[in-house]
């Protein structure tokens, strides 16, 4: 871990760890991390308007890679996204990363399997782009009223452009 700070430094922290099981709270996600390495590499830069989370690098091999920086807002809300790239394997993902912030969403009876590999970029205005390829892909949630199978095939959308179509 590197910390700068000073008069003439904004406060910034770079790290790049192996994490090894227990757990992990950053803003509104919480983690819970698996018995083996998985690593977090980031450059973390505080200013006046929050957070920045740049130079993002987060690899778990059997449950999700991404790449890409985040910006918190002062009360921990997401200012602004840049996933470049992420590879989820649904169940695996969901399971550790994904399921406390769905479940306060109402979403606690989600059931969710295959592979999804993508992009994607939002500002505080919301969605911008995101472009999704997804490998058998099913998801239910019975309370919701939620249910797909089999979901093959890429989503590629960008507020205000015209982009190729996708199969």
């Amino acid at each position: 871990i590197r910390v700068f700070s000073g008069a003439a430094y904004t406060p910034v922290v770079a790290t790049d760890i192996n994490l090894h099981g227990g757990q992990l709270l950053l803003g509104p996600l919480y983690a819970d991390l698996p018995n083996h390495e998985v690593r977090l590499a980031l450059t973390a830069r505080t200013h006046a308007s929050g957070l920045d989370l740049e130079n993002l690098e987060f690899a778990d091999p059997d449950a999700l890679r991404l790449s890409g920086s985040i910006g918190l807002s002062g009360d921990g809300g997401i200012r602004s996204m840049d996933i470049s790239r992420f590879d989820a394997n649904l169940a695996s993902a969901y399971a550790r990363y994904g399921k406390a912030w769905l479940d306060a969403l109402g979403f606690s009876g989600l059931r969710v399997s295959g592979r999804l590999q993508g992009q994607m970029t939002m500002t505080s205005a919301g969605m911008r782009a995101f472009a999704f390829d997804a490998h058998n892909v099913d998801a239910s949630d019975s309370a919701r009223g939620l249910a797909f199978s089999g979901l093959h095939g890429g989503l590629d959308w960008s507020a205000g452009a015209t982009r190729p179509a996708t199969t």
